[in-house]
């Protein structure tokens, strides 16, 4: 088991990292800027994480730690039906929500195209919400002539586009939506987008789920 020492020191590296990593990108960080922020030296940073493509892994492990296990949480329970996307949609939307700082993460990701590698518990999630709407779409209850796969990244971007806009299109406009407190605003969006979305993927021939409320 490491010791507190080296504990404190990877911990000091993951805080240095994450915060030049937010300010300025994968690409625009150099492993000399977060030797320095973190005040250790460089071959400690490649002893604890690596590579710099690791520790940008290791920080996004870090912030979404705690989503990746609620989803699996969620998506490994042996029921399939429009109440476990509703919840995963929820629990999304919360984590974004609670967590500001995953908009730049996102924004940088996007806008460096993937260069910092894939996560593989990021994967797994991905994979095994697709698995699950698959089986929906087998048993009658999501209609199934819609990708699995293009369901879920649309329910993603639902999520990730208000987040990553809100501050340009709920700013500087005169409408009744700007004057709502931000909590105010959010619920209004969470509920309209599970209202329209999933009664959009639901197969109006199945069972539907109770799609109102959050």
């Amino acid at each position: 088991m490491p010791n507190k020492k080296a504990q404190d020191t990877r911990m000091a590296i993951l805080r240095a990292a994450r915060r030049l990593f937010l300010d300025k990108g994968y690409s625009a960080t150099s492993m000399r800027q977060i030797a320095h922020k973190a005040r250790v030296t460089q071959s400690l940073i490649h002893h604890h994480f690596g590579s710099k493509q690791l520790l940008w892994q290791a920080v996004k492990q870090s912030m979404l730690a705690a989503y990746f296990d609620a989803q699996h949480r969620l998506l490994a329970k042996q029921e399939t039906s429009l109440d476990v996307l509703r919840a995963s949609i929820i629990a999304y939307f919360r984590y974004f929500q609670q967590h500001p700082e995953l908009v730049r993460l996102l924004t940088w990701t996007i806008l460096e195209k993937g260069q910092q590698g894939g996560h593989l518990e990021e994967k797994d999630v991905f994979q095994l919400g697709i698995d699950r709407l698959i089986q929906a779409q087998k048993q009658g209850i999501v209609r199934s002539d819609v990708q699995a796969q293009s369901i879920l990244i649309g329910f993603m971007s639902l999520v990730q586009n208000y987040f990553l806009t809100k501050g340009v299109h709920y700013c500087g406009q005169d409408t009744p939506l700007v004057r709502e407190e931000d909590d105010a605003l959010d619920e209004r969006y969470l509920a309209d987008i599970l209202r329209f979305f999933i009664d959009g993927v639901k197969n109006r021939a199945g069972e539907g789920g109770n799609i109102c409320g959050t």
